[in-house]
């Protein structure tokens, strides 16, 4: 890299020090003084992408290629932009491209390994951390992300062991604790989870990695989460095709249970207890995650634990349930016919809304948040129906079909590919 520019200079030392809006300043002036210097390009681009101007940070990264396309430096450069900005296969390209010009260097071999994390390649992810480390036994990035792999691959004491020898040489790495929290909590820990998530905030109060663990970790401290949990964190190691089978499985066994009882009566009991087991676990699945994060924020430390985003999801959650258990109260205590009415149809509803919280940001959300509201409207029509009368009866099933298939559309919705940030 050519750092004879005294602006070049100085932006490389700001970025060392991730005072990013000061080395993007030194960058363009940098530029001013040499509009054909590579590097100072891709020190633009890494400052842009600090300040999640992707589309600019891509098209800084693509320009320093551009001058210099046998440079790793601005393919790795490239590829770290692509990781920020949602685009892990164009990343994956763009690192393999810089290992192509430079096998030796660690800090790409762990953007390629952190772009298959993402794609939930854990044994790829591992495969380039271990790499790395072949380069540089103590190349942090590359530790981290050898330890998330393997934590994802059920190697949760070779993941310990890793971390455990990265926080020996670094004990202020916040990634690192973080690290540890998440393999504690993968082992069914969350109490020694917690500790090292607060580390980890202590060290870094932005790292999003070890918040959102500490809120997984308060939460497990309800034995009931704690199964959820278990089964969340199981799910997360599949990687989608794993996942789709268990889904697309239980449901087959599900249905092949109700038919084995329909041309058997003495199954009937075993049917009606699977298919309570079955129906209890499908929707405790996708309420209990919203549902618990409403029983963390009504304490002060969890709400400050929660984002705003979590704590939108939950509120709309706690208010949707709040219209069956007052249908059920009426129901209970007067044996009201609208009551049980609101609270056969307000239940299901929950489903979608819970959906709704967990979905990605954008045309995902949009579409699950579209469903509730057609739901919704579809239960009001339902409940309206004698009053204005009108015969509304046969909306009942596929009403609540409907909030059931929500499930599918929400896994369906999942698996689309991200959207580039911009």
């Amino acid at each position: 890299m050519h750092t004879a520019n005294p602006n070049l200079q100085r932006a490389e030392m700001l970025i060392a020090q991730r005072r990013y809006d000061l080395a993007e300043d030194h960058a363009r002036r940098a530029i001013g003084d040499d509009p054909n210097l590579a590097t100072a390009y891709s020190y633009l681009a890494i400052c842009l992408s600090h300040s999640q101007k992707h589309t600019e940070a891509t098209e800084a990264a693509r320009r320093a290629i551009g001058l210099e396309p046998d440079d790793a430096y601005a393919h790795y450069v490239l590829a770290s932009v692509l990781e920020e900005r949602d685009m892990p296969r164009e990343a994956i390209a763009a690192a393999e491209e810089a290992l192509r010009i430079d096998p030796d260097a660690p800090h790409i071999w762990a953007v390629l390994g952190s772009s298959r994390l993402a794609l939930k390649d854990w044994r790829g992810a591992a495969d380039a951390a271990e790499q790395g480390l072949a380069r540089d036994p103590e190349h942090e990035a590359c530790t981290n992300i050898r330890a998330m792999a393997l934590t994802q691959l059920g190697r949760r004491a070779e993941a310990g062991s890793t971390i455990d020898a990265t926080l020996a040489r670094n004990p202020e790495n916040a990634m690192s604790h973080a690290n540890m929290g998440w393999t504690l909590l993968h082992g069914g820990k969350p109490r020694e989870a917690m500790l090292s998530f607060r580390e980890a905030l202590r060290l870094d109060p932005s790292l999003e990695f070890a918040r959102a663990g500490i809120v997984e970790a308060m939460k497990a401290r309800w034995l009931i989460y704690r199964v959820f949990l278990a089964y969340f964190l199981f799910m997360g190691r599949l990687g989608s095709r794993g996942q789709w089978m268990v889904i697309v499985g239980g449901y087959v066994l599900f249905q092949i249970t109700r038919q084995a009882a329909g041309s058997n009566p003495g199954l009937a009991p075993i049917a009606t207890a699977v298919t309570a087991v079955y129906l209890t676990f499908a929707i405790g699945t996708v309420v209990a995650y919203p549902l618990f994060n409403l029983l963390l924020s009504l304490s002060r430390f969890g709400r400050l634990a929660l984002s705003r985003e979590q704590r939108i999801a939950a509120y709309a959650l706690g208010l949707t349930l709040l219209v069956p258990l007052t249908g059920l109260f009426f129901w209970l205590s007067s044996d009201s016919l609208i009551g049980k009415i609101v609270a056969l149809l307000g239940a299901p509803l929950a489903i979608p809304v819970a959906l709704a919280g967990l979905a990605r940001k954008g045309m995902p959300r949009w579409i699950m948040i579209a469903l509730c509201i057609a739901l919704a409207a579809c239960a009001g029509a339902i409940v309206a129906g004698p009053w204005i009368g009108v015969r509304t009866i046969g909306l009942v099933m596929p009403y609540m079909l409907a909030c059931f298939l929500s499930t599918w559309v929400s896994n369906i919705l999942a698996t689309m590919r991200k959207p580039a940030k911009r």
